[in-house]
């Protein structure tokens, strides 16, 4: 287990040695409880417009006792590009690769550098490359499971199945994330949480939702989570503001009451706002 990862774990209360039994003692309350109570991970997934990410944090960290300025501990995945300068990141393009076939090959960095090298050796043709894509849930009045879109060489392939492609290899990858962990957890100890641009409306919502449930991502262990709330949340309850002591001293304290702020978020395409 990596050294980061497994400090991370201990500090979340797991020893290495516990397994996902433990977790449930300590995570599995009563039966009516909210449907998170009985989840040991949630992961918190972003297929963005121009990049895509997921983090993710066990459900007993949640519960700790800290400070109110004090996060509990997210694991990012670190993407690595394939340059030659081999930069790590916390995104990865929203690009998605499917073979002649329809079939899925590669998304993020492999799938833009796979493509790339097939234009290069003018073997690309029949290849279905997909960018840009989620542009598409602007479009209320065609938004449909049956809708079409175009890949980059104009040749129509069903947009559910763009989304439930990409929403499954990010599934997958948090899968193999979890798996070097050394624990046993099973898929539906997970509980996803997809965020959203707030302009979304209510069909391009369910285009969503329908897409992450064809990529095994079960109804009632999926929510939403607006973008735009979602920053204001973390200012509220983690960002702290200076707060004069004395005539030389500051300190830091969280917002209080009736604090107003601005949250504002400009994406690849969409522009959120909130106050």
């Amino acid at each position: 287990m990596d050294n980061e990862l497994k400090e991370m774990m201990i500090a979340s209360g797991v020893e290495e040695k516990s397994s996902t039994p433990f977790i449930h003692r300590k995570c599995k309350k009563d039966k009516n409880d909210n449907r998170r109570e009985g989840m040991i991970v949630i992961a918190a997934v972003n297929l963005g417009t121009r990049y895509s990410s997921f983090a993710y944090t066990f459900r007993d960290e949640l519960d700790k006792v800290r400070e109110p300025s004090v996060p509990c501990n997210v694991i990012y995945k670190q993407w690595t590009s394939g340059s030659d300068a081999g930069f790590f990141s916390h995104k990865t393009p929203t690009c998605l690769l499917l073979n002649p076939a329809g079939n899925f090959d590669s998304f993020g960095y492999p799938a833009e550098e796979k493509y790339c090298a097939l234009m290069n050796d003018n073997v690309h043709n029949g290849w279905k490359f997909f960018k840009h894509f989620k542009t598409i849930l602007l479009n209320e009045k065609n938004l449909s499971k049956d809708m079409m879109i175009p890949d980059d060489q104009n040749t129509m392939f069903k947009a559910i199945d763009v989304f439930a492609f990409s929403l499954k290899f990010i599934k997958d990858e948090l899968r193999k994330d979890l798996q070097k962990t050394g624990y046993d957890i099973k898929e539906s100890e997970i509980q996803w949480v997809i965020n959203i641009p707030a302009i979304l409306n209510h069909r391009s919502r369910q285009f969503i939702r329908v897409a992450a449930e064809q990529a095994g991502m079960t109804r009632n262990q999926l929510e939403f989570a607006l973008e735009s709330e979602a920053a204001a949340v973390y200012v509220k309850e983690f960002m702290a503001a200076k707060q004069k002591v004395k005539a030389d001293e500051q300190v830091l304290v969280p917002f209080p009451a009736g604090t107003q702020f601005m949250v504002l978020d400009l994406g690849g395409k969409f522009v959120n706002l909130k106050v």
